[in-house]
């Protein structure tokens, strides 16, 4: 049994820090998706890749219409910022996901999980035998909210409780990321990868801030291009 905490960081690490596993040795957080996780005999079908393709698209319509302009911006439980751009477009997703497989469960930042209607009434026991779609409408809603277009639109599919498809979508610098399994990973349509190097030494890794990491991994030492 997969609890919402594990969920969430189960897929969110896969979609967010590929670069943090051993075998890829120079990438951006935003280049590579799921590459470690994807290396699975599940054939993801194209109806679901063009599902997600459809809910970032829905999702960039949202935010780019609330993008730069006057909003209300409310703090969460652990003091980060939301806006209604982010609950809108959670729930954009979450209608289409309805609609087309109602059978899918749902897990996202702004909105918790919910259950498709192949896990009945269930608590989520059997949650990591099936669908589960994660979201988050917004990733890096500080730059959003302040003007800056370094936001964007992170989008799962696990199955049985393993990540087979994810989405990175910025909708204002028009840059989309899919990663799928068995499939390289493209770039606006186009196949992208990570270069060779031999040592986790020569890697380069790039974040929005430090303080993502913790202890010895901030040294600059451990990553030469991380700051």
């Amino acid at each position: 049994m997969l609890s919402s905490h594990q969920l969430r960081s189960q897929c969110f690490q896969s979609v967010k820090a590929p670069c943090r596993t051993r075998t890829a040795c120079s990438c951006s957080s935003k280049s590579v998706i799921l590459q470690q996780h994807l290396q699975s005999e599940v054939q993801v079908s194209q109806a679901f890749v063009q599902l997600a393709t459809d809910l970032a698209d829905a999702a960039g319509q949202i935010t780019t219409q609330y993008f730069r302009t006057k909003i209300n911006i409310d703090s969460k439980s652990d003091a980060s910022p939301v806006t209604i751009a982010d609950r809108e477009a959670e729930q954009a997703m979450r209608d289409i996901i309805k609609q087309r497989y109602p059978e899918h469960s749902v897990f996202g930042e702004e909105h918790g999980l919910e259950l498709g209607s192949s896990n009945g009434s269930s608590n989520g026991s059997n949650i990591s035998d099936s669908w589960l779609w994660v979201l988050d409408p917004i990733d890096g809603t500080k730059s959003f909210i302040t003007g800056k277009p370094l936001f964007g639109t992170l989008i799962a599919l696990l199955q049985n409780g393993r990540p087979v498809l994810g989405v990175i979508d910025q909708p204002i610098t028009k840059e989309r990321w899919i990663g799928q399994a068995g499939q390289p990973t493209t770039l606006n349509g186009s196949p992208i990868s990570t270069r060779q190097c031999g040592d986790v030494s020569n890697a380069y890794l790039y974040s929005t801030t430090p303080h993502m990491f913790a202890g010895e991994t901030q040294q600059v030492g451990l990553c030469p291009s991380a700051y």
